[in-house]
């Protein structure tokens, strides 16, 4: 290793080409469920946390594929999103789901759990958004276009945020927010129109209907038009901004130039499928140096960020992969899609991994919009 250190030497090795070309299936987490609808892993990267249709959340130490605890979470329809709140112990977490409701499960040490409902949205939500540095807010958007900001410490709910589309006027149905690790007054949404909205909290007045974006991005191709949509987004620790668009490409903007940027502004990731399902998407390695996406094809891809080239890709799911995130410090990934299980994948393989052979499903995709017949109640 000559001079280097030990931690940044694993750094190298974690982020390594090498290393993500032999990342095949560890193993899976089986669990009595339907459907696995949601992964997270907490900070350390110990324990992964997963949701099902069946409104329960499942704690595991992933490692030797082990169920620690199943909290139910009072939902009555299937669990969208889940996160840990930071600094609880694993003992603090929120979930949202199809039946529009944002809950709080708070686990005892006895191994029994409390759930309460925090706030109620019009419609699925899709979307939550913890602040690390501010353990006790955390953000929800849905399809209702509204954002809420939660304060635990006080107990209060407030809608901070309608988002309206710039082409039609009406409502923006939302599927996803995220906040900028590097400066977390800054939060970006994005939803059913091209423009993905950054907004600075700290220059909110008092209407939700008078909030202007700080920033908007958007691939000049796609500017003039209402679709393609966005299904998820993702901030790096360098506050680069991943953008994944319905039935289209992912795209990674550096800047903050405005609502039309310039081809050198963004770099595209193709290959995969997204139009059946609101899926994730995110970046993977120490450094942030991969992007990773599931796919309507059944496979996890992942990309070199900087070159845009698929360097792997594996089957996880036999129909759809809906979310792929990234261990927190080893190069370790947690999938989930329509089978019953979430299943971990690591660098297993002993030589490099082949690339999977075509599926065939993947020239059978029908295009629809999961939330088709929506009725935006605000634009009447």
């Amino acid at each position: 290793m000559g001079s280097c250190r030990p931690r940044n030497y694993a750094r190298r090795i974690s982020s390594s080409r090498s290393v993500v070309e032999h990342i095949d299936l560890y193993g899976e987490l089986n669990a009595p469920m339907r459907g696995v609808t949601t992964v997270a892993f907490n900070t350390t990267g110990e324990h992964l946390m997963s949701g099902a249709d069946e409104q329960q959340i499942m704690l595991w130490d992933w490692a030797p594929k082990k169920l620690i605890s199943s909290y139910p979470s009072g939902h009555s329809d299937a669990i969208l999103q889940a996160k840990f709140v930071p600094f609880s112990n694993d003992r603090l977490i929120v979930t949202s789901s199809a039946d529009h409701q944002v809950r709080l499960i708070h686990a005892r040490e006895s191994g029994s759990a409390a759930n309460m409902e925090l706030s109620k949205h019009h419609g699925c939500v899709n979307g939550l958004a913890v602040v690390p540095c501010y353990p006790h807010v955390f953000y929800s958007c849905g399809v209702d276009s509204y954002v809420h900001r939660h304060d635990l410490r006080v107990g209060s709910t407030s809608k901070i945020l309608r988002c309206v589309s710039i082409i039609t006027k009406l409502g923006v149905r939302l599927f996803s927010i995220d906040i900028d690790p590097r400066n977390p007054h800054y939060f970006s949404i994005g939803g059913d129109d091209p423009f993905a909205r950054v907004y600075d909290i700290r220059k909110f007045g008092t209407s939700t209907n008078q909030r202007s974006p700080a920033y908007m991005f958007c691939p000049r191709v796609m500017a003039s038009f209402a679709y393609p949509y966005i299904t998820a987004l993702a901030y790096s620790r360098k506050s680069e901004l991943l953008v994944s668009y319905n039935d289209d490409s992912i795209h990674l903007f550096r800047n903050n130039s405005g609502p039309c940027l310039s081809p050198d502004d963004e770099q595209v990731y193709v290959g995969h499928r997204n139009s059946r399902t609101i899926k994730g998407v995110g970046f993977f390695g120490p450094d942030d140096e991969y992007i990773v996406s599931g796919s309507d094809c059944g496979r996890v891809f992942l990309w070199m960020k900087k070159s845009g080239e698929i360097v792997r890709a594996v089957v996880g799911d036999v129909e759809t992969v809906k979310q792929a995130v990234g261990h927190p410090s080893i190069p370790v990934l947690a999938t989930c899609g329509m089978e019953s299980s979430a299943k971990i994948w690591g660098p297993t393989s002993n030589s490099k991994a082949p690339m999977p052979e075509p599926l065939a499903n993947d020239d059978e995709l029908d295009v629809e919009d999961p939330y088709e017949g929506y009725q935006d109640s605000d634009s009447s």
